[in-house]
């Protein structure tokens, strides 16, 4: 079934024999009526034998077609045709029927009809009801996820000494895997975006493991390289073998002009700074959390002064879902923060969606914080 999605296939696969039956049930006779239709085209001289022949003859060419497609059966499709076009052809071979059509035919052609109707309605209203109730169970599942992701992944907007910060994040399902999280001990702030590979329930699963992971270990007031090396481990023992998380991340003290930033497998962090108006590309070359070896992070320490703002971002702001090879240029974010570094958080943030949206769907989840040194 080229061109039927991964979702559609799975759906059948998984539906019980009683909900195919109804399903069947429901294309036999929605589809043999059309045998009355050829009668009354004819103008009601078909006999009865003649009419229930093409009744189940078409019913179950349908039903073949039908089985045939669903499972991929290409030869039982191919021998379908060709009873399908033998028969009619042979059926067209023969003698019209010199009967002059009867009322009684006509009506109980019209009953038969009308009970084709009633009864493919039935079934399919059947198969409805018992793929919606579980569909609705599953959705119910997935709202609660989604609450759950909400209560992970708020929306930030905090003022924290020297700094003010705002991020925002947008899932692509109900359960994104995307993180972003600020987290502030003994003065010290730590703001820091991660992209979980994937989406759906297993990526939101381990995007609560890399936020605990993460809150618990800065309980031990640790730098960013500490940070990592220990996050890592809990990432790789506890992710499938598949997966991997990007880390983007700035620490910062209120008794050190030096902010410490990093970046693990991530997208480089923008620096805008505010004496020459220009913005820096802060990126180390790392692989992400999750690594099946155990690598040794390093960080960079670089001036942030009043009026300088980080920007931290995951790659939905820049791929295109329908082109892997088409990305949105990292520069023309840049160019969009420089152009509205004046502006409020929220404003800058604003316009960079704004341009993202311009060009690309948002697909994939899209995670954006911002911080500003606000000075004393």
């Amino acid at each position: 079934m080229r061109g039927v999605s991964y979702f559609t296939l799975r759906f059948w696969q998984e539906i019980s024999r009683r909900e195919f039956a109804f399903f069947l049930l429901a294309v036999f006779f929605s589809f043999s009526m059309i045998a009355y239709v050829i009668d009354l085209i004819n103008g009601g001289t078909l006999s009865w034998s003649r009419l229930f022949f093409l009744v189940g003859f078409i019913g179950l060419l349908s039903v073949g077609y039908a089985y045939a497609s669903i499972r991929q059966r290409r030869k039982l499709l191919i021998l379908l045709v060709v009873a399908h076009l033998s028969i009619f052809f042979w059926l067209s071979r023969q003698p019209e029927s010199a009967t002059v059509p009867s009322r009684a035919h006509l009506v109980g052609v019209g009953v038969l009809i009308l009970a084709h109707v009633i009864l493919g309605y039935l079934f399919f209203v059947l198969l409805i009801s018992r793929v919606g109730d579980r569909i609705g169970r599953i959705r119910q599942e997935l709202e609660l996820g989604a609450k759950m992701h909400r209560t992970l992944v708020p929306p930030i907007h905090e003022r924290i000494g020297l700094w003010e910060i705002y991020g925002r994040s947008q899932a692509a399902q109900e359960i994104g895997g995307d993180l972003m999280d600020v987290i502030h001990r003994e003065k010290v702030v730590t703001v820091y975006v991660a992209d979980v590979s994937g989406h759906g329930i297993s990526a939101g699963l381990l995007m609560g493991v890399v936020k605990s992971a993460v809150r618990t270990a800065l309980h031990q007031d640790l730098n960013l390289r500490s940070l990592l090396k220990t996050v890592h481990p809990v990432v790789e023992s506890l992710k499938e073998r598949t997966m991997f998380v990007t880390f983007a991340g700035v620490q910062l003290h209120p008794d050190n002009p030096m902010a410490e930033v990093v970046t693990a497998g991530h997208l480089p962090i923008l620096h805008y700074q505010k004496h020459d108006h220009q913005v820096q590309y802060r990126h180390l070359s790392q692989v992400p959390l999750g690594a099946p070896f155990s690598p040794e992070y390093q960080t960079l320490l670089v001036s942030f002064q009043p009026g300088d703002l980080f920007v931290l971002f995951t790659d939905g702001m820049l791929e295109s879902p329908e082109n892997k090879e088409l990305w949105i240029d990292i520069r023309d974010i840049a160019e969009v923060v420089r152009a509205h570094a004046q502006a409020s958080l929220e404003a800058i943030c604003g316009a960079i969606l704004t341009h993202v949206n311009r060009q690309i769907r948002p697909v994939d989840d899209r995670t954006l914080v911002i911080i500003r040194h606000v000075g004393e």
